[in-house]
């Protein structure tokens, strides 16, 4: 089974959806840490809904964030599971996924990751260009229990820009807590994106695998912090009118969302309210 870490800022509405998403989708995590941090009393008070929304589900262990570093080390670290995936609070678990029967054959003395988040309909690189995605060839096919898994090199991308090059993400990427530990422990960072962004990639092993298709995307609709990432250029909502819709009594309807064609990794969508709990 998998140990699921997740990092949320200002994002208690979205955080529903990809906790709500992880419920339907993801049944190999068993145990999830959210570690959360909110700047003001209206989004503490979403975060506090919450809260009282998923109290019934033992497997959600809330950490509200007090110093970034230590509480990552600290879930990862206490972490009952072999296996970590991380997430952050824009990403959604799209559709099925299984990978419970994959995990001890995946990782071989070369295998880095199981990444949720590529598989052969994410050829976009940039959502916003339109730019392709640079392919890697396929080396090793993992076959168990019906299952598939596709390894790849991605130091033999030679350092090009692409997905598939780069192992280190916080958007649904599966590591033994056994490998990952020691690493998160040797440089500093404050935020998902510098914990993401100062990682040194050559800190891992030499081989990627996903499964054929991918279950989990980034929907950009919004930015939080200081990031430079492009977000919300098609079907953008700011923090502040989501956060209000939440504490109204509103959900993002994960149902009514359309996945019929995901083609990459990071990908706007549009999203619908209904009435929730």
């Amino acid at each position: 089974m998998v140990t699921s870490i997740i990092f949320s800022k200002n994002r208690a509405c979205q955080l529903d959806l990809l906790l709500s998403s992880i419920e339907k989708n993801f049944q190999d995590t068993d145990e999830i840490f959210v570690i959360y941090k909110h700047t003001d009393d209206l989004f503490q008070k979403a975060y506090d809904l919450l809260v009282e929304k998923f109290s019934k589900n033992e497997q959600i262990k809330f950490v509200l964030e007090s110093d970034f570093q230590e509480d990552t080390v600290k879930a990862c670290s206490e972490a009952k599971n072999s296996y970590l995936a991380f997430f952050v609070d824009d990403d959604i678990v799209y559709r099925d996924v299984s990978i419970n029967k994959l995990l001890d054959g995946a990782f071989t003395e070369n295998m880095s990751c199981i990444s949720l988040r590529l598989g052969d309909n994410t050829v976009v690189q940039d959502c916003y260009t339109g730019q392709p995605c640079i392919i890697p060839d396929i080396h090793n096919v993992i076959e168990k229990d019906g299952g598939v898994l596709f390894v790849w090199n991605w130091i033999s991308l030679g350092g090009r820009h692409t997905n598939f090059g780069y192992p280190f993400s916080v958007d649904g990427h599966v590591y033994p807590k056994e490998d990952i530990i020691p690493i998160i422990q040797q440089y500093e960072y404050d935020t998902p994106n510098a914990f993401e962004g100062r990682f040194d990639k050559n800190w891992l092993k030499p081989d990627m695998c996903c499964l054929k298709t991918s279950s989990v995307v980034n929907t950009p609709l919004n930015l939080v912090g200081s990031s430079q990432n492009r977000a919300g250029e098609q079907f953008g909502i700011s923090l502040e009118e989501l956060n209000n819709n939440y504490v109204e009594g509103f959900r993002i309807s994960l149902e009514d969302m359309d996945f019929s064609n995901i083609r990459g990794c990071h990908q706007e969508l549009p999203i619908t309210f209904k009435r929730g709990e």
